[in-house]
């Protein structure tokens, strides 16, 4: 996984409009089928885990564990995040990329 990259585009993402954050937020996101890629971060509550995973799997938005709630947060600009979700497609499939790049 090439972690700077994934940063810089959720910062990209983030900047475009393209990023929806909390779990209640991506959770509604995928329901409507709007959310594309999810960054769920490793030190997210084991109940946020459990609903957001649920929910990926059920709509089959790909995902990844990665970072944890600050660095989330800094990636956007924000303060700690548990959980990201990208709106645009374009963006997701690059996240994707960089996610399973060996």
């Amino acid at each position: 996984m090439n972690e700077e990259k994934i940063k810089a585009l959720l910062g990209f993402a983030q900047k475009a409009g393209k990023i929806i954050s909390g779990d209640d937020m991506v959770i509604s996101g995928m329901k409507k089928k709007q959310v594309f890629f999810i960054v769920l971060a490793l030190d997210a509550s084991a109940y946020v885990k459990k609903e957001v995973l649920h929910y990926a799997e059920k709509y089959q938005v790909p995902y990844a564990l990665a970072f944890d709630k600050a660095e989330l947060g800094l990636a956007i600009g924000k303060s700690p995040r548990a959980v990201l979700g990208v709106i645009d497609k374009n963006f997701a499939a690059g996240m994707q990329k960089h996610v399973y790049a060996v």
